[in-house]
């Protein structure tokens, strides 16, 4: 069992994805992430996809890597997640990129492992704040979504 499995998402956008699964594991090399703890599985959503060219960007990582029939953003990601093995679930668009201090940030939360989720501000490609998370309060989370689509959560929450 990995530590965190990354599902991204990609439905026709392989240039943009391949730059998404670049990012993970730049940010997962710099912290010296072990390919043991993190997974990356890329769900291509769409019969017509086809694979990334990944060969030359994982050493020493993995990618796993499904093609499945169209079901939509929320339908990739749940086929991921049955296929995910990492105590946590983390989830990309495939025009989404961490930055490479990302896991550096989070890890040592995850290794922890005491959280349920875990989540950070969301920036554009010049670092401006697009959204920070909200003071957590358990009352409104029924009624508003408090967490971003790239929160991480402890993978018993998924299931």
């Amino acid at each position: 069992m990995s530590l965190i499995s990354v599902i991204v998402t990609n439905y026709y956008q392989n240039g943009v994805t391949t730059r998404a699964v670049n990012s993970v594991f730049t940010s997962a090399s710099a912290v010296g992430l072990s390919a043991t703890e993190l997974e990356l599985i890329v769900v291509h959503d769409g019969l017509k996809n086809t694979l990334l060219d990944i060969a030359n960007i994982t050493e020493p990582f993995t990618v796993k890597q499904f093609v499945k029939p169209r079901s939509g953003l929320a339908g990739a990601r749940n086929y991921g997640t049955k296929h995910a093995t990492g105590l946590y679930i983390m989830c990309l668009d495939g025009d989404d990129y961490v930055r490479k201090s990302f896991f550096g940030m989070i890890l040592p939360t995850l290794r922890q492992g005491d959280a349920d989720v875990v989540q950070t501000d969301m920036a554009n490609r010049d670092l401006k704040l697009l959204w920070a998370p909200p003071t957590y309060d358990p009352e409104t989370l029924p009624h508003q979504n408090q967490f971003h689509a790239s929160a991480i959560f402890r993978r018993e929450l998924w299931e």
